[in-house]
């Protein structure tokens, strides 16, 4: 598997949103949120993402080791939200200068 975003199901329920590249049943990921799900009041699903391990080194990545039960590719809108939280800002290698 090349590096893409997809959703992984880990074996303990836990869902996760990752940019994953593959290697021999072990998957590397980087900018991990974690899916949560809960049930408001009126008994309306709702769904959220949070920073998946917080303290972690964010540069490092993290290895799942074949914990993963399932993947599944995100919907358009929920890749759309994740490519905007993690938008990498390019910055100009050059000085700028105004006349």
């Amino acid at each position: 598997m090349e590096k893409q975003v997809v959703i992984l199901k880990l074996v303990d329920g836990t869902e996760l949103l990752a940019e994953v590249t593959e290697n021999s049943g072990s998957y590397f990921c980087r900018d991990i949120l974690q899916l949560v799900t809960d049930v408001d009041e009126r008994g309306q699903g709702r769904m959220g993402l949070i920073d998946f391990m917080p303290y972690s080194d964010k540069e490092a990545g993290f290895a799942v080791p074949s914990s993963v039960t399932s993947i599944a590719f995100p919907s358009k809108e929920l890749l759309d939200h994740y490519n905007e939280r993690f938008k990498k800002i390019i910055m100009p290698s050059s000085k700028l200068t105004l006349v």
